[in-house]
Formats: C-alpha cells, sequence, structure tokens
C-alpha cells in the first residue's frame, strides 16, 4: 500500500444517529443508537468472519513459508530453474495474501497502532535505489543497502524502512518483488534481473543474504497476525466480544475501505489518472492485473459467509443488490493484458474501458454494502460512501 491515511467517519451519512458505546473500547464508530432499530444477533457472523481471518492468514502464512523454502533453495545453489521457481512462488504468495487485505482498516492485527506490520508487508510505491543498483538510460547505477556494505540483518532493515520517504521501502513483497526482477523495462513482459546478480556478480553473495531476511521478516510478521486470529488468538477473543452491530460495522467498513479506498482510489484511479506504469502495485513482476481479482475474492468470502445471511434476513432487495454489484465487479476486474498495457491504451481502448468500469464496480459495490450496512443500522465509517 501507499502509507495508509485514515479516514475519518463522516457523521453525515447517518443523520438520524448517536454514537454507541461498545462493551470493548472506547464508542464506536460504527453501531449507532437509532431508536426503533430490530433485535439483531451478529453471534454467527462474528464467528465466521473470525473462521474465515484465520483461514485467509493461515493460507497467506503457508504459501509465504513456501516462498522461503524455495529463496533458500536459489540462495544455496542459484540455477535458472530455482529462479523462476522461487518467482512462481513469489506469485503464488501474492495471491494467498492479497484476499486477507480485507481484514484490514479497523486497527485489526494487520494495521493496528504502532503494532501492525502492514506497511512492512505491502508498502508500494518503491524507490529502488534506496535497495540496489537501478539502471538509468542504459548506466547501470551501483547503490543501496546492497552495496554499502552495512550490516544486514532482519533489525537493520526494518530499522531502515521508510524511514526518509514512504518510497523508501526495504521491507515486504515489493522489496523482494524488486530483487528478484528487477527494474522493468522489457515492454513484453516483466522485469529480467539477470541470474547473475546472484552468481558472479561481486554484490551476489549480499543480495542473497537480503532476500533471505526479506522472506524471514515476510514470515515473522504473518506468523504474528495468524496467531491473533487463532481460536485462542487475543484478537479473535476481542473481536467476538464486540457488540454485534460494532463488530459487524468493522466487517463492512474493511470491506467498503478495500474497494473504494484501496482498490478503487490508490491501485486503480490514481495509474489511470497519471499513466506512469511506477504507479502499479506490482510492476516489476507485472502481476497487477491479476490482483483486483485477489482483492475481491476477499470481499466475496466475508460477503457469503459474514454478512449476507443477515441481511438476506432484514432486506434480501439489498441483499440480491450486493449480489449483483459484486458479479459485475468480478466480471470486469478479469484483465486479459499486463496492467502497463492498461495505462498505455488510449482513452477509448477496449482496456481502458475495461479499467473504467471496474472503479465505477468497485465503488458500486462499495455503495451497495453501506446501503445494506443501514438497512442492519451499521454505519460503514468510510467518507464519500453514502
Amino acid at each position: 500500500m501507499r502509507k495508509q491515511f485514515v479516514l475519518l467517519l463522516s457523521l453525515s451519512v447517518v443523520s438520524d444517529a448517536s454514537l454507541a458505546t461498545s462493551p470493548v473500547g472506547p464508542p464506536s464508530l460504527y453501531a449507532f443508537n437509532v431508536e426503533n432499530l430490530p433485535p439483531l444477533d451478529a453471534t454467527a457472523a462474528k464467528r465466521a468472519y473470525v473462521e474465515l481471518a484465520r483461514e485467509s492468514y493461515g493460507g497467506a502464512l503457508t504459501a509465504a513459508r513456501n516462498l522461503d523454502t524455495a529463496i533458500q533453495t536459489f540462495t544455496q545453489k542459484p540455477t535458472l530453474a530455482a529462479f523462476k521457481a522461487t518467482k512462481r512462488a513469489w506469485r503464488a504468495a501474492r495471491a494467498a495474501y492479497l484476499p486477507s487485505e480485507v481484514f484490514r482498516y479497523f486497527d485489526s492485527p494487520i494495521d493496528a497502532p504502532e503494532s501492525g506490520p502492514e506497511s512492512r508487508i505491502n508498502s508500494w510505491p518503491v524507490n529502488e535505489a534506496v535497495m540496489d543498483y537501478v539502471t538509468d538510460m542504459g548506466s547501470k547505477k551501483p547503490g543501496g543497502l546492497v552495496a554499502n556494505h552495512a550490516e544486514l540483518s532482519i533489525a537493520a532493515i526494518e530499522a531502515l524502512d521508510q524511514v526518509q520517504d514512504e518510497a523508501d521501502v526495504t521491507t515486504g513483497f515489493h522489496a523482494l518483488e524488486f530483487m528478484l526482477w528487477g527494474q522493468d523495462f522489457n515492454p513484453a513482459g516483466a522485469g529480467e534481473r539477470p541470474l547473475s546478480d546472484f552468481t558472479d556478480d561481486p554484490l551476489a553473495t549480499r543480495r542473497k543474504q537480503y532476500v533471505q531476511l526479506l522472506s524471514a521478516l515476510l514470515v515473522r510478521d504473518l506468523a504474528e497476525v495468524n496467531a491473533q486470529w487463532q481460536t485462542n488468538g487475543k484478537y479473535a477473543q476481542q473481536f467476538l466480544a464486540f457488540e454485534d452491530r460494532e463488530a459487524l460495522g468493522r466487517i463492512l467498513r474493511g470491506s467498503t475501505m478495500l474497494l473504494v479506498e484501496e482498490l478503487g482510489s490508490e491501485r486503480l484511479a490514481v495509474p489511470l489518472d497519471s499513466g506512469t506504469q511506477e504507479d502499479e502495485t506490482s510492476c516489476f513482476s507485472d502481476n497487477t492485473h491479476r490482483e483486483f481479482a485477489y482483492g475481491l475474492a476477499g470481499v466475496e468470502a466475508v460477503w457469503i459467509r459474514a454478512v449476507k445471511p443477515l441481511l438476506q434476513k432484514a432486506d434480501a432487495k439489498a441483499a440480491r443488490a450486493v449480489d449483483a454489484a459484486l458479479q459485475d465487479a468480478k466480471a470486469r476486474s478479469q484483465f486479459k493484458v499486463r496492467f502497463e498495457r492498461v495505462l498505455a491504451a488510449d482513452a477509448d481502448s477496449p482496456e481502458r474501458v475495461q479499467a473504467e468500469a471496474l472503479l465505477s464496480a468497485l465503488n458500486e459495490l462499495g455503495q451497495a454494502l453501506h446501503r445494506g450496512g443501514k438497512k442492519l443500522g451499521v454505519l460503514t465509517a468510510v467518507a464519500g460512501v453514502h
């Protein structure tokens, strides 16, 4: 992500409401005391959500460990086959992690103030030069922590992460992506970092050390988040104890923020507006075009298992509207070309039209979830969603 700004809720969304008090923590930003609200039993929804979070982070952790195994194999004996296998493992880890982003945006373990590791895991865009050499106008410019011969350790790369600028990323998926693919100057595909960077180059040993550390830190961070959502995990127990509308508000905020602000605004509207490849989330590997569908998979799972049963009972029409909006967004998220080609396409090209339609579909799905939340007496607390 870009270093995430916190959106304050707009009380104008629900004008006839007053803040409710949650039995856990401060006054709720989600549950509202509105007269004549029908009783709501979200016990099953809360349990389903916690189970889904446990499954999602468990899958992400397993994929990250598989990536770590691939990296260990590759760095011990850097062959072309092992290099390709490591890149495939990175893509698989990315596919497993992205659906879990639906569990963000409400101070859950992944992005809790002060302790959440999300910015270490997924920050972008990145300033490649803080890590390794970059090529400018055909000239290779050595630099970054690979070349400066400073200590390489998990503590060291954590300490350097985003210190001077939010783009000075030294940890996470996109640091690993850059170290595996290098800059992308390839008009027909992803970046083409040479295998020799890990074999014959004078800095090969430090590059291998660095990717090993990046992988180990990713596994550590995901393991810590995963532990919080286990049956006896601290946050799982806290979430299950939330008042029903408080919990449901957090559930809906996670989905609507991911749809409208992250996928829609940050990852789609910003690069469409700039037309710049650097604004892609996964520009080195050319993986961006797949990632919208992965995020939607997380939203769909939460909708079907946690929210839809409640909304269907309360307002079947509103539930059908969410279903329709979800199917539309899913269909439009299936890009057939790499995202850099979408950015380079003419405004009236099929690729660009599809991307603009996806932007509208993501927003409409967020709006549909918000309207469904209101039917249940819950505010989703996302600015601009009415």
